[in-house]
């Protein structure tokens, strides 16, 4: 408010000395009101970083690029970074914002919420809540999804052991998903958001995409355990607890939720954003108890990472552009 109170005052002034009979092109207050011309010009524009903007990726496969590589074998992993989501936003954010931004990428495939807090993975030297620093301008958290996998394996048994119960006429063990999984990870991913915020003057966490289309569910349904539906209601309650943590921090944390960009091009869909696993040998795709076989798709192919990128980029440009 101030400072368009002196833009006005400026203004005045040199309408004023004008009015007297003065070229403002000519005159020292001529020189003014090309300052506040330009001022003004560039009031809705994004404005220029002080220093340069240190990026650091953490998360998960999903932020990693797995399945994205040139040469992908069964049973290896296959990742290219070069194609994940993270280098395309340091692009992006070379091209529109910042020509001299850095990014430091320590996503790992296979990462837990707890791996992301105290291990070391995928050759790094330290966690990745240790690749924080106080240099760190934005941090990206892509993480949940292998929380969540080893639950979803456990609930695909308790619903298979609870069919051959009732045939012998005895109940087994309750699978308690908040109890087993979400608890647990809200109390993590409070952890891993505190470290953030702590460090970086931007936070950026993704929520996850259904993985199963529709269409798809129906050739699955005479199977005593409709594994989609089981996947992609777990990701629904994952990516709730993901926002029920991030609203903690007010406008600290920018949440970025994909399921509309993705909801047309799942797993099942003729234009689908989501590649085969490829560690998967032919042999676990034929194995029933294998996760293979009832997920065998699950990261994002090369389009759905500039998606990705795209619906981040969004997200953090409307924030900059008002910081």
């Amino acid at each position: 408010m101030i400072r368009l109170l002196f833009v006005a005052a400026l203004a005045l002034a040199a309408v004023t000395y004008v009015g007297g009979g003065c070229d403002p092109s000519t005159s020292p207050v001529g020189d003014i009101w090309v300052q506040i011309q330009t001022a003004v010009a560039g009031a809705d524009a994004t404005p220029a970083p002080s220093l340069s903007t240190r990026y650091v990726a953490t998360g998960d496969s999903v932020a990693a690029g797995e399945d994205l590589g040139a040469d992908c074998h069964a049973g290896q992993s296959c990742i290219d970074r070069a194609q994940a989501f993270p280098a395309l936003l340091a692009q992006r954010a070379r091209s529109e914002y910042d020509a001299s931004l850095s990014i430091t990428d320590v996503s790992c495939s296979g990462a837990t919420t707890m791996n992301y807090l105290r291990d070391t993975q995928c050759g790094f030297n330290r966690s990745q809540a240790g690749a924080l620093g106080s240099r760190s301008t934005w941090v990206s958290v892509t993480i949940g999804a292998d929380d969540m996998i080893g639950w979803l394996e456990n609930n695909r048994r308790c619903v298979l052991d609870q069919r051959v119960a009732d045939l012998l006429g005895k109940r087994p063990a309750d699978c308690d998903l908040y109890a087993e999984v979400i608890a647990p990870f809200e109390s993590n991913l409070k952890s891993i958001l505190d470290g953030a915020t702590a460090h970086a003057s931007l936070v950026i966490v993704t929520q996850y995409y259904d993985v199963f289309s529709p269409s798809f569910s129906p050739a699955v349904t005479h199977l005593p355990y409709n594994w989609t539906e089981g996947v992609n209601e777990g990701i629904d309650l994952l990516d709730d607890a993901i926002a029920n943590v991030a609203s903690q921090y007010g406008g600290r944390v920018v949440v970025v939720d994909l399921r509309p960009a993705f909801a047309t091009h799942l797993w099942g869909d003729a234009d689908s954003y989501i590649t085969r696993r490829h560690d998967c040998s032919l042999l676990d795709l034929a194995l029933v108890w294998s996760s293979c076989w009832w997920l065998p798709g699950i990261h994002p192919n090369a389009t759905g990472q500039q998606v990705i990128a795209d619906e981040v980029w969004a997200q953090v440009r409307r924030r900059v552009a008002i910081q």
